[in-house]
This record gives C-alpha cells, sequence and structure tokens, in this order.
C-alpha cells in the first residue's frame, strides 16, 4: 500500500476525477485492502474506507465516520514497535497536517476487546495552490500477522532462556510475564504435589483482574475435589481448547460469596490449558486466559503446547534444584539443632532451645509434653503471637486432652512411640480430636491448618511429645516429618542427658547412683587421678574400671582435663587403643575435684557426615547431566552454522543423559523402597539363560568401543526361583559397573553355570580391580573405590548395595572375586527352581 500512498497525491489531484466526484474516489478507494483515511486541516476525518475502520475496531466507515475523533482515540491505547506508549502528537496523519510526511509503525489495542493490531501508517499532506495544507492523506498496511509471528517466536526464545536460571522464584515470577500480553492476556502456573493442585503464580496486566486472582482458590485436593474444573483438566492429562467459558462453569470452584464476586471479577471467556511435563511425568499446568470470547483458537494450541514443552524443563530444573538446596539446608539445619540443644545440661533450658527452634521455623506454635516418673506433665507452648498464646495455653488447661486414649495422637505419641502428621485439618479433624463440643469451638478458633505429633525419645524410650502446628503457610507434608521426628530423636538424647547430669551433679559422692547412668562418668581428684569409673564409662571406652581408676585423667581418655566447667558441653575426638571416637563431654566441679560426663556421639557424626556425602553426592550427579542437557540444548536452539549437522548428536546426549538423570533417581528410590521395606519380590520359576541375554543385549547398545562383551555358551542350566525384573536390575547393574571400572577398556566376560542346588552368574572385567581390603566394603551404601575421580569414574555409590540387597530378598547373594593383577569377578547365586 506505500506505492498507494506514494502516488495518492497524483491520484487525488490528477488521474481521478476532481474531489467533488466523491462517490467516484470511494469506489476506487473502497477496493484498496489497505486502510485509507484523510483529515482536514482541523484533525477531522473527512473520509475513511472500510478497511481503515475495521483496524481501529469499527464494522464499517460509515460507523467511524460518525463517530467524534476523541472518541475514536479512546477506543483504544497505541504502542510503538518497543511497546511503549505511542504520543498522539506523534501520528503521521497529524505530523502531515504540519507538512511533514512520515511513516510509523504502530500496535492498536482496543480497550474494549483486548484485541491487538500492528500497522505499517504513512500520511503525506496534501496543499492547496498556496501552498497551504489542506488534507492529510493516511494509509494503513495491516503486519498484525509478521508481528504476531515474530512476537510467538521471542516468546519461544525467552522461554528456553529460563532453562539458565536455576532459582525456582525467578523462574516462577518470569514465566507468565512471557505469555502475557503475546499470546494471552493472563496467565497462570499450577503445580501438582502431595495430593494437592496450587497455584504456583499468575499474572495480568490489568490491576484489577490480577486482584481478582488473590480471591480466587489457590489450591484443590486432587482427591475430595476431583469435580472441580482445574482438577479435571489436569488429569486429562492433554492439551484443552476452550473457545467460550461461561461464568457458571468457573463459579463450580468457588467456595463462597466472596470467591464467587473474585471469579466474576476475572472474567475469564476463553482459555488453553496445557500440561507440565518433564521427565514423562505430568507435575502441573500451564493456564492461557482471554478475556474476550473465541480468542483462542485451534492453530493457538500448538504453539502453547511448545511454549509449554520449554517451560516445564525449566521448572522441572529448578524445581530438582530446589529439592536439592531444601536437603542441604535441612541437613544444616539439623546440626545447627544438635549444637543448640547439647549447648546446655539444664533440660527446661533445652526444652526452650527447642522451643526457639521450631518457631517460627517449622511451626506457628509447638506445645511440649514430658513423662516423669509415669507422670505426663504439660510443660509449655511458644506462639509467634502473645495473645495467641495465651490462647492456646487457656485452652490447654480448660480442655485437657484424654491421655487414657492412646488412639488420639498426643497419648499415641508418648506412649506408643507413634508420629501423627495431619497434612490439612478440616472440621471433621477438630471434631474427631476434641472432648466435647465446647472444646470443639475453642480448637476452631485457634484456626488450626496442619499439625504434628512426634515423641521425644532417647535411647528407644520415650520420653515425652511434641506438638507442631501451623495456622498459615504450607501443609505439612512427610518430609517436615522426618524433619520433626529427627528433632524429637535429638532433643529427647539432649534431655535425658541434662536429666542424667543433673542426678549424677546431685548424687556425686553416691557411686550407686551412678550405675543407672547411661552416660559415661569419671570422678577426678584435685590432683587430676581417676577415682571413679561408671559402667557405662567402661561400655563407651572399653575400659574396664581397675584399669582406669588411680591413674591420672589425661592417660585414660587423652584431653579429658582439658575440658572447660560449665553447662555446655564439648565435643572432641578421642583416640583409645588405636580406636577414634568422638565424645561429648561435660565437666562440672565438686568439692573433691571435678566430675565428667560424656557419651559417645561417633555414630551421630557419622550419620551427619554421611548425610552430607549423600546430598553432595547427588548434588553432583544431578547437575553433571543437567549441565550437558543444557549445553546440549542452547546450542540446537542457538542454530550456529555448521550445527544442524551435528544436531542428532546433541539431541542424542539430551537423551543419553536424562536416562542418566532416571537412573540416578531411580537408584535412590530403589534404595529409599528397600529400607522402608516398600519394595515387594514376586518368586517365580525364570530362565537364567533369557535373562542374562537379555540383559547382554542391551548392554551392547551402548558399549563403549574399547570394550567387548563376551556371551561364552554353557552346558544346559536349570531355571531358577526369582523375580525375574529383580534378576535383570541385578545383573544390569554389575554389568553397568563392570563397563564403568574399565576406562582403559579390554573383555567383559558373562556367564551362567549350575552349582549344586544354586545357579550362578558370572561377571568378569579387566579393569581397575578392587583392594583386597575393600571387598566387602563396595557392597556398602555409598561407598565408591573412586571417591575423588581420579580416573574419571563417578557414580552414587548405590548400585552394588541395591544388588546385594535385592539378592538376599531373593534368597541368593553377590560377591566379588579378584581376577589375579586386575580385574574384578562378581558372583550372583541364587537356588534352582
Amino acid at each position: 500500500m506505500t506505492e498507494v500512498v506514494d502516488s495518492g497525491v497524483d491520484e487525488v489531484r490528477g488521474r481521478l476525477p476532481p474531489l467533488e466526484s466523491r462517490a467516484d474516489l470511494e469506489a476506487v478507494l473502497g477496493q484498496v485492502a489497505d486502510g485509507i483515511s484523510v483529515q482536514d486541516r482541523n484533525g477531522d476525518i473527512v473520509y475513511a474506507n472500510d478497511a481503515a475502520a475495521r483496524l481501529v475496531g469499527f464494522e464499517n466507515a460509515s460507523e467511524f465516520l460518525a463517530t467524534p475523533v476523541a472518541e475514536v482515540v479512546g477506543r483504544f491505547e497505541m504502542f510503538d514497535d518497543a511497546g511503549h506508549p505511542f504520543p498522539v502528537e506523534r501520528l503521521p496523519g497529524r505530523l502531515a497536517l504540519t507538512g511533514v510526511a512520515s511513516e510509523q509503525v504502530i500496535c492498536y489495542r482496543i480497550r474494549e476487546t483486548g484485541v491487538r493490531r500492528w500497522s505499517v501508517v504513512r500520511a503525506t499532506p496534501v496543499a492547496d495552490d498556496d501552498g497551504s495544507i489542506r488534507f492529510a492523506v493516511s494509509a494503513f498496511q495491516d503486519i498484525t500477522p509478521q508481528k504476531q509471528t515474530e512476537e510467538r517466536l521471542r516468546v519461544l526464545a525467552e522461554a528456553s532462556n529460563l532453562l539458565s536460571s536455576l532459582d525456582y522464584h525467578a523462574t516462577l515470577e518470569k514465566i507468565p510475564k512471557l505469555v502475557v500480553p503475546a499470546l494471552a492476556e493472563a496467565c497462570s502456573v499450577w503445580y501438582a504435589e502431595h495430593g494437592t493442585l496450587r497455584r504456583l503464580s499468575s499474572y495480568t496486566e490489568d490491576p484489577d483482574k490480577q486482584a481478582a486472582f488473590d480471591g480466587i482458590p489457590t489450591e484443590f485436593s486432587l482427591d475430595a475435589d476431583a469435580d472441580t474444573l482445574m482438577v479435571e483438566l489436569f488429569k486429562a492429562g492433554e492439551p484443552v481448547l476452550m473457545e467460550d467459558v461461561s461464568a457458571e462453569m468457573l463459579r463450580t470452584a468457588a467456595r463462597n460469596d466472596e470467591e464467587v464476586a473474585a471469579v466474576d471479577r476475572l472474567a475469564t471467556r476463553s482459555a488453553i490449558v496445557v500440561p507440565l511435563v518433564a521427565r514423562g511425568r505430568s507435575f502441573g499446568l500451564l493456564n492461557l486466559i482471554s478475556f474476550v470470547p473465541g480468542h483462542f483458537r485451534s492453530e493457538d494450541v500448538a504453539l502453547a503446547k511448545e511454549l509449554t514443552d520449554r517451560v516445564a524443563l525449566a521448572l522441572d530444573r529448578a524445581l530438582l534444584f530446589r529439592a536439592s538446596e531444601e536437603a542441604r539446608e535441612r541437613l544444616e539445619y539439623l546440626a545447627r539443632a544438635g549444637q543448640d540443644l547439647n549447648a546446655t545440661l539444664d533440660y527446661e533450658d533445652t526444652l526452650s532451645a527447642l522451643g526457639a527452634l521450631v518457631v517460627p521455623r517449622l511451626a506457628t506454635w509447638a506445645g511440649f509434653y514430658l513423662v516423669e516418673n509415669g507422670e505426663v506433665r504439660r510443660m509449655f507452648g511458644v506462639h509467634t503471637d502473645d495473645a495467641q498464646r495465651e490462647l492456646v495455653e487457656e485452652t490447654a488447661r480448660r480442655h485437657p486432652f484424654d491421655l487414657t486414649n492412646t488412639e488420639q495422637p498426643i497419648p499415641g505419641a508418648l506412649f506408643a512411640g507413634r508420629s501423627s502428621l495431619f497434612e490439612h485439618i478440616d472440621d471433621e479433624s477438630l471434631a474427631a480430636a476434641a472432648n466435647d463440643p465446647e472444646h470443639y469451638d475453642a480448637l476452631k478458633r485457634l484456626g488450626f491448618r496442619t499439625a504434628m505429633v512426634v515423641p521425644l525419645q532417647s535411647s528407644g524410650r520415650v520420653i515425652g511429645a511434641m506438638t507442631l502446628v501451623r495456622t498459615e503457610g504450607p501443609n505439612y507434608i512427610e518430609a517436615d516429618l522426618r524433619v520433626a521426628e529427627d528433632l524429637g530423636t535429638r532433643a529427647g538424647v539432649a534431655i535425658e542427658n541434662a536429666r542424667n547430669f543433673a542426678r549424677a551433679k546431685a548424687r556425686a559422692r553416691a557411686a550407686q547412683a551412678l550405675e543407672f547412668i547411661r552416660d559415661g562418668v569419671c570422678l577426678v581428684d584435685a590432683e587430676g587421678l581417676v577415682r571413679l569409673w561408671n559402667p557405662a564409662a567402661e561400655g563407651i571406652t572399653g575400659l574396664n574400671a581397675d584399669r582406669a581408676t588411680g591413674r591420672p585423667a589425661n592417660d585414660v581418655v587423652p584431653g579429658l582435663v582439658e575440658v572447660q566447667v560449665g553447662d555446655r558441653p564439648e565435643t572432641r575426638p578421642v583416640d583409645l587403643d588405636g580406636r577414634e571416637l568422638w565424645l561429648s563431654i561435660s565437666a562440672a566441679e565438686f568439692p573433691e575435684g571435678t566430675v565428667y560426663a560424656f557419651r559417645d556421639v561417633t555414630d551421630e557424626r557419622a550419620l551427619d557426615r554421611l548425610k552430607n556425602d549423600f546430598v553432595s553426592t547427588i548434588s553432583h550427579e544431578l547437575r553433571t547431566p543437567l549441565a550437558a542437557i543444557y549445553g546440549a540444548a542452547v546450542t540446537v536452539r542457538r542454530g550456529d552454522p555448521g550445527v544442524r549437522e551435528h544436531e542428532d548428536a546433541l539431541l542424542g546426549v539430551i537423551a543419553a543423559e536424562a536416562e542418566r538423570l532416571a537412573r540416578t533417581i531411580d537408584a535412590v528410590l530403589s534404595v529409599s523402597r528397600l529400607e522402608t521395606g516398600t519394595l515387594h519380590v514376586t518368586i517365580e520359576s525364570c530362565d537364567p539363560v533369557e535373562l542374562l541375554d537379555g540383559v547382554v543385549a542391551a548392554a551392547r547398545v551402548h558399549l563403549p568401543s574399547n570394550l567387548t562383551l563376551e556371551r561364552p555358551e554353557e552346558a544346559e542350566v536349570p531355571r531358577v526361583a526369582a523375580d525375574p525384573d529383580k534378576v535383570r536390575q541385578v545383573l544390569g547393574n554389575l554389568v553397568d559397573n563392570a563397563v564403568k571400572y574399565s576406562p582403559d577398556g579390554g573383555v567383559i566376560r558373562v556367564g551362567v553355570e549350575r552349582a549344586g542346588r544354586n545357579v550362578r552368574f558370572l561377571i568378569r572385567d579387566e579393569g581397575l580391580g578392587i583392594p583386597q581390603g575393600e571387598r566387602d566394603r563396595v557392597f556398602e551404601k555409598f561407598y565408591r573405590l573412586d571417591p575423588n575421580l581420579t580416573r574419571g569414574v563417578g557414580g552414587t555409590g548405590l548400585g552394588l548395595y541395591i544388588c546385594r540387597e535385592l539378592a538376599e530378598r531373593m534368597d541368593g547373594r553377590v560377591t566379588v572375586e579378584s581376577n589375579g593383577a586386575r580385574g574384578s569377578t562378581f558372583v550372583v547365586e541364587l537356588p534352582v527352581a
């Protein structure tokens, strides 16, 4: 149309009839596909064709010309090519009336419908014979399809850029703003976890509609609320296009009048809902919203699906990283908790420290019970709000729980050592816990949302209970319960140690009392000689009283007398006859010298170290394939010259590393099921040759070029009694292990033979081998021969542990033998069917 504009003045003045022949002019310009308008020197529109009228939201030119200019301008918003508001005074038509021809790219957003269109607008002045400007002729070329394509490509590119961040909250904040306003007028992100579908973020440029989001339900149970719209869309598991959404359809999820009002304010009228899928699982939804019926069409669904695939990968990656960080933070929190709880030998101070640890980090308020001489004593409660704490205490005084009913959570924790988790507390749960209607009303006023009750334990004995309650924030989940249970154990030990130390301090002269103290107690006189050495000290150190008493204390326990007197115990390593122990030692003065109480914390330190090693190993095993996936994906997306010829290889890297991620996660899940007893083994008669051949065939697909996998023929072998899937898992792990520990190449030989009442599978390699002293340790959890990766051998250290456990559950066993100078032979024995 720019050619039309360039010659428009000539056509108006020369080749076309004079301006008075308006019907002829309108007949010609009415056939032009682009919009044409004419303004007089006052800025009034004196002519417009139908194409120009439609660009700004009118049905035809007559309706357009009948509307005052101010009202026309007020019907839409204008933006420049960069998305900034476009000033009216810079409109090409306005400039043309000053004698300046100009061209601009302008976006029109019609306020009533939210529809956006782009035009290239060129305006040319038309002058009288005396040179004064009489008209401004404007031509509008609609470039909406091109701009929409550009914007959608930009959105997809920015969605891929989300992979550059591991920040969960930043990723959530960016996702809806990618979509709005490029593809939709509003957007929300939903996440499914622990049986709940929860809205994580939402965004629209309209402030009033954004406020409406706050009044709409943010979560639904995937069980109880299965009939709600969002749950149905999630369970559909595929993209859903809703071209016309009615208000009645949306109101089904509203629970009260306020939520109905919020739904009506948001006024969703069309939508596309696409599942978030990563690693083969659907874990949420991306909801694209328009306030205009029919805004979305079937061709928009494919674009939304492509966008959601990229968003899902970025969000899943951020969630994985967040889970790793949360695990690390939990370990750090528990380590600090152990220090705080052991910082005093006054058990009431220990309880106060426990209250400070859990409120507000884990709970809005917490309550504590102790068992003393068979009697239950409620100690005190801790609350984030003093006024609410008084209400809690008053309720506890007026409505004590029936401690004889061990079916209730608190008695169950105190007398049965049972933990209780209440992810979501509803009226029915409160009614079941209340003693009577008045008690129910009191509990209702406290605003329970989610709660846990855990026992406080020491040496397998329950000494108390702790209740944790949230009135706001996320619901408790199993991970929170495990943290609370760990705290309960640490607190129980600390409280019991404090009690024991108090008894020892009060009865320092009474040797008989020391016989019943679980902590080691050593009385040292003024000359530094050991005068009393109780049985617990014998058990901890392995030194009997005859060897300890009468000797200098530092000869018996090196560094003992260096411990400072005070309420804060010191933890230090002690070398006893070549055996390293970690002891938590406290010292208290008495008239004839000093009493030292100590306990063995070697296992606790080993457990903490094991947990830290696990988090470190898993973080490494997750980060490495994630980095490879990200690098390959970015390279493919960048599209540099030469990349296309390597695209299959890069996609192969992504697939292989994703498979590696899945194997790592499967290994961790297998260990969890083994330790919790939820892994089931189904014994049946199996063909061992068929099982081994299947594993060999699968291994040869990805076998490195420097390795050869040999499978010699054998004599007839009887069938075995085993779980075929578990046998494949064991053999697959052992073959993978042989490949991994053969970095220099060689031959791997696998076979099967009969050995009496058993069938033996053998996997021989020529790799790094296993030192004699470490052949039993390789089956320990998290143990790796090459932990520092000096030969590039990685892994979680779980594979051989899983093999041993699975074989034992099938009445078999796994052993390892040396091949001599190099390599190893792993043997799996299973009973004949």
